[in-house]
This record gives structure tokens, sequence and C-alpha cells, in this order.
């Protein structure tokens, strides 16, 4: 039905901002998912460029007719454990992609309904636009309409109302091979064989990262739009990243190839990816997901934007100026971009611990609490991986030091 008055028409399209906002936060499920990063890449733009329209109808109903911004959750046919999405842990596949499909196919046709009103007048072709742009091509669910209801208005800012996967699986090109408890991970350096390792373990490093990103996204209700849009944004950098350096370490493996010895367990590695598409070591550790997973919201901000992004700017820094960046043009530019995103990440992290604790010296205490609990969060992933009892592991580790004082380094 043709809407015909202007607050009919407001109605309309405030369930159409609610309906794009479900529809950004499933991709930010589906992004968690799918461990392999080209599929993790498709879900992430879907995430990134759906929560941009969302944010730009958001800015037009407040210009337009002052409809004042407000906070996002989950509408009840979209909530992930509600409809079925998200049970005991894991994330259901096919119940996912067919919630997918109909809330497309439902914005599509809500944008259908309201067009007509829009056309009609001059006075709202920015809504027009913007609206247009919704518009799929979707035959066979035609008709498809989803209440999106209101969201309640109650709860606290960033409340997590659904727990994300407790696992999550990993790329078939990695094979989790070796314990942080007895090795560190690959180093940076300049050498072939030094720099192939490096850039794969990194390249699952960025992907965790963008994973992080998504699970606050899903989890979390009761914040601006902005904030998913935030998250978002560095969930697809995160994955691109992922994507460029794990096609940069497979680049070097014909030069190191020519240059290893036959026997060397490198070499063996290299060749066991050519002939099977996986293989590649990582820590069984796994980026230490529990650590993150079971941390608030503002945790989270601080072990991964704080503490992670922050000082990997300036590590950045020095690779740009290494012999293999030098030697390597699109690395340089890599390294570059990567650099600029990570300063836009710290940004993104203070603001919303800003906004989080708005009184300095209670955010003061909360990252002096969170860095004093890291060590725990960490035990408690590696123990969630089979490393071992909580109490062992604090018996062990307690007071010492190991491959794990370095972790989670997701961005480094």
């Amino acid at each position: 039905m043709r809407p015909h008055s202007i607050n009919q028409l407001k109605g309309e399209l405030q369930v159409l901002l609610r309906a794009l906002t479900d529809f950004g936060r499933l991709n930010a499920l589906a992004a968690l998912a799918h461990p392999v990063v080209t599929d993790k890449l498709r879900y992430a733009r879907g995430f990134y460029e759906t929560t941009r329209q969302a944010i730009l109808l958001e800015e037009l109903l407040y210009q337009k007719f002052q409809v004042k911004k407000g906070f996002v959750a989950w509408s009840a046919d979209c909530n992930p454990r509600l409809a079925g999405v998200l049970t005991d842990g894991s994330i259901e596949q096919t119940p996912l992609r067919s919630l997918l499909r109909s809330v497309r196919a439902a914005i599509s046709n809500h944008a259908i309904l309201v067009r007509p009103a829009l056309d009609a007048t001059e006075m709202l072709s920015e809504l027009r636009q913007a609206v247009g742009e919704l518009i799929g091509t979707s035959p066979e669910l035609d008709g498809i309409r989803l209440p999106f209801d209101q969201s309640p208005s109650g709860g606290e800012a960033g409340e997590k109302v659904v727990r994300g996967p407790s696992t999550l699986g990993v790329d078939p090109a990695f094979t989790p091979s070796y314990s942080l408890l007895n090795q560190p991970s690959p180093s940076f350096g300049s050498q072939l064989h030094e720099a192939a390792p490096y850039y794969w373990t990194l390249s699952l490093r960025e992907a965790f990262a963008s994973d992080v990103c998504a699970l606050s996204a899903v989890e979390c209700d009761y914040l601006p739009l902005q904030f998913y849009a935030d998250m978002a944004k560095q969930c697809w950098d995160e994955v691109r990243h992922a994507r460029f350096y794990f096609d940069f370490s497979v680049s070097l493996f014909g030069p190191l190839l020519s240059q290893l010895p036959a026997s060397s367990p490198l070499a063996a590695v290299i060749r066991n990816y050519h002939d099977t598409g996986s293989g590649l070591p990582i820590p069984t550790e796994l980026n230490f997901y529990h650590t993150f997973l079971d941390a608030t919201l503002a945790e989270r901000l601080i072990l991964m934007q704080v503490r992670t992004e922050t000082p990997a700017i300036k590590r950045l820094g020095v690779r740009l100026q290494s012999e293999l960046a030098a030697q390597h043009p699109d690395l340089a530019q890599a390294i570059e971009i990567d650099r600029c995103d990570e300063k836009s990440h710290s940004r993104i992290g203070w603001s919303w611990l800003r906004f989080l604790f708005p009184d300095p010296v209670q955010r003061r205490l909360l990252i002096e609490r969170t860095d004093l609990l890291r060590s725990l969060f960490i035990l408690l992933s590696v123990s969630h991986t089979g490393g071992g009892t909580m109490g062992e592991l604090l018996s062990t580790f307690s007071g010492t030091s190991s491959h794990l004082q370095d972790a989670p380094e997701v961005a480094s």
C-alpha cells in the first residue's frame, strides 16, 4: 500500500532502517561462520555496505523529518538465538542462509512499497535515491515481508543479548600444529624463510581481528548505529589485510623453495601446501578466541583496539622501512594502507570506550583492571584449546614468563 501521509512514510522508512540494521548484523554473523578468507571477505563487505546504507537512511530521516537517532537492538524476527541460527554455541548455516535471503528480499519489497510516495515529489529526492538503491531482484521471494518490530528501548549500552559461537572454524589452508606454550609464533624478518611463515600467520591474526569486530556487532545491543558502522569498517579492513598478507606469503613460496635444501621442514610444508592446499602450521591456541568471547565489550575494546591496534601503528612504521618492503613495493603499499587503517581502528576503540565510560577516572581504572586480568583471559583461552585446566595453568605460569606473554598480538 502506498504511504499516504508523512507520518506513515516516516514509519515505513523506520521499518526499512531496522531491517537494514538487522541485515548488516546478520552479515557479520555470516562472516564469523565462514573461516575461508574469500567467503569471510564477501560477508564482511556485505556487513560494511549494508551498515553504510543504514547510516545514510538514518541521517536522512533525521535531517528531513527530525527522527531522533536511537539505539540498535535485534528485532525478534532476526535475533540469531530466537531465529534458531545460534544454537548451543554453534552457527546453523542453513537457517542463516535462509534468513539472510528472506531479509534481503524483505528490504527490497519494503523499498518497492515506499518508492511511489517518494517519486511523487521532488522534495524527497534524496530519500528516493537512497531507497531506490535497496530495490533488488528476487522474483522467487516476491511478497516476503518481515514485521521488524520496534526494538525494545530498555537495556544497558553494549549489553550482550546473544552469545557468539563457542568456537570458530579454521581456514583449511592452515593446520594447528604447535602450542605457544612451547614455542613462539614466527617473527618478522626480511629473509624469505622468515617472511613467508610470518605473513601466513599474520593473515590468520588479521582474519581473527575481523572476527572480534563481527562478534561484538552480533552480540551487543543498545548502542548507536555508528558503533555497528565502525565495527563493520574495521571488520572489512582486517579481512582485506588478511587476504593480502596470505597471498603475499604464498607468492614467496616459489623463490623460497629454490633457496631451501630439500630436507628443510619449511620446504616440506610448502610442497605439502602446493599439493593439498593445506598444512600451513599455526598455533593450536587459534588467536585466543575465548579471551575475547568471555570479555565484556569494554574489555574487548581495550584488548583489541587500545592494546593491540595502537602499538601496531609504530611497528608497521618500522616494517615499512625494512629491506623486505623495499624489495616488494606491493607489500610496502599494503603496510602503508594497513598503518592508516590501524590509526582509524585505534580511534574507534578510544571513541567507544569514552562512550561507555565517559568518566576519565572510571575509564582509567577499567583499563588498569583489564591489563591486570589480561593474563587470566589468555590462560582461560589456552584452557579451552586443551592446554590444561585453569588450576594447572595458573600453577605453571604464575610469576613466570613464556611465549604467551605477547598474546593476543592479533594485528601485529
